[in-house]
């Protein structure tokens, strides 16, 4: 990056994290040298689908960078979509809210149905790429799960991504119980592409963990 070389740091980024996909921690600042370099190079389509990787994939806690990433890639990528932004922001906005999941079991409940495509669904990910790393996680431990959901959700596929998830938050140790946990948030977030359901999962769990304390 500092020598201005913004191809080879994005090729070199992605292979990074493909190296370690079962550490979210490791996947998040990569890829988000990754959409540095992408931007910098002027692929401002390509810095699109890494912003929208980065919000399928960070933690909850670094959503809300996230959702800017993406605003600035989609005034990039789309200048003859001067609404994308505002449209963009008004649906994460609108589904920040977790009453709708009041009383309900987040895991389960469904969000409310769009009227028309939300910004993100009009952002397409090529899952080609992802594909040789997710064929060579094959047991059931908890790294290897947590890996194939991570890759699931860098190819825009969250409702396969779910299914590794759930399975390793089955798994997961005391140690691990709060990234398990996490893990399904993030997920939520990436299927419903806005985070009141993924929040309404995080508070539904913190008077039992209140309790065992």
């Amino acid at each position: 990056m500092t020598t201005k070389r913004y191809d080879v740091a994005a090729e070199f980024s992605q292979k990074a994290f493909l190296c370690s996909p079962h550490e979210t921690g490791v996947i998040e600042p990569f890829l988000g040298i990754r959409y540095d370099a992408l931007r910098l190079a002027g692929k401002n389509e390509e810095a699109l689908v890494a912003a929208k990787q980065l919000y399928n994939v960070c933690s909850p806690q670094n959503t809300s960078d996230a959702i800017m990433r993406v605003s600035a890639a989609l005034r990039a990528a789309r200048p003859d979509d001067k609404e994308a932004v505002n449209r963009f922001k008004a649906e994460q906005m609108n589904g920040a809210t977790t009453q709708p999941y009041a009383g309900k079991d987040a895991l389960t409940a469904t969000p409310p149905p769009a009227t028309q495509p939300t910004v993100l669904s009009t952002i397409k990910i090529d899952p080609k790429p992802f594909e040789a790393a997710i064929n060579v996680q094959f047991t059931e431990s908890y790294d290897s799960l947590t890996a194939r959901g991570n890759l699931f959700l860098l190819s825009d596929k969250p409702k396969e991504a779910m299914d590794f998830f759930e399975r390793a938050y089955s798994v997961c140790n005391d140690d691990r119980l709060a990234p398990a946990t996490e893990n399904i948030a993030r997920c939520m977030r990436a299927i419903d592409g806005s985070i009141g359901r993924s929040n309404a999962w995080i508070l539904s769990l913190r008077p039992a963990k209140q309790e065992q304390k």
